[in-house]
């Protein structure tokens, strides 16, 4: 508590010239380093001190001598310069928030651009086909079982890529299939799965608002991006409304 009350204690403000001292003794150079250690320690987060209130106060502990200020008036001095320093670091999280968001929806106008240049090539290709969301879906082998409906747990293979062909996530890497409920994944996904027979594979080519939209996914997925994933749909092990 005493090294939190003497850290916040630094907040005033820098008025006194630079003071040149005497170290010809041991003692007076062990003292200038421990000033030295404690400035340097202490000045990164305080870039302003009164150097004369400071000293006083060292003076005061050192001497026995009684307070110039109350623990009332200490509390209160205390709690003012830890509400302004709230206040300073919650201004710039939010303008770093707000610079953020510029510059993340910058890039997801860009990509979204590309995607949509992407896609409109590739809806011209024989086997693609564009439902009314936005998604293509690719029939790569035929199923012979049924459909997943949205309430369904499905197990599938799956690879995905962006339309620069960096793959970003594979169950084939793993050598495991991922297992989940339908309703719980993005759009485009539970969209196209339930395209795809059992036993069946596709290709799904899917726009960002289907995907991750302009806030994009971790490093790998940026904003905005559209996304193509080679799914294998191996099974349907339940449905969420027939447990």
């Amino acid at each position: 508590m005493k090294k939190t009350l003497l850290a916040l204690a630094l907040s005033a403000v820098l008025s006194a010239p630079t003071l040149a001292a005497t170290l010809d003794s041991e003692e007076q150079k062990l003292s200038y380093s421990f000033g030295l250690m404690i400035g340097k320690q202490i000045q990164p987060g305080f870039a302003k001190l009164d150097i004369e209130a400071f000293t006083a106060a060292i003076k005061d502990v050192f001497s026995n001598a009684e307070p110039q200020l109350s623990e009332a008036q200490i509390e209160e001095v205390l709690k003012s310069f830890q509400q302004q320093q709230v206040a300073k670091q919650q201004a710039e999280a939010a303008k770093l928030a707000a610079a953020n968001k510029i510059e993340a929806e910058a890039k997801a106008k860009v990509n979204m651009q590309i995607g949509e240049k992407f896609l409109a090539e590739n809806a011209k290709r024989e086997g693609v086909t564009t439902t009314e969301s936005g998604l293509q879906i690719e029939i790569i082998t035929a199923g012979t079982g049924k459909a997943p409906t949205v309430d369904d747990t499905v197990v599938v293979h799956y690879k995905g890529s962006t339309i620069d062909e960096k793959v970003f996530d594979s169950s084939y890497k793993r050598e495991k299939p991922a297992t989940f409920p339908l309703g719980r994944v993005i759009k485009g996904w539970t969209e196209g799965l339930q395209l795809i027979k059992e036993g069946g594979k596709a290709k799904l080519y899917i726009p960002s608002q289907l995907a991750y939209g302009i806030q994009g996914a971790g490093e790998n997925i940026g904003p905005g991006e559209t996304l193509i994933f080679e799914v294998e749909l191996i099974e349907i092990v339940k449905s969420e409304t027939n447990k």
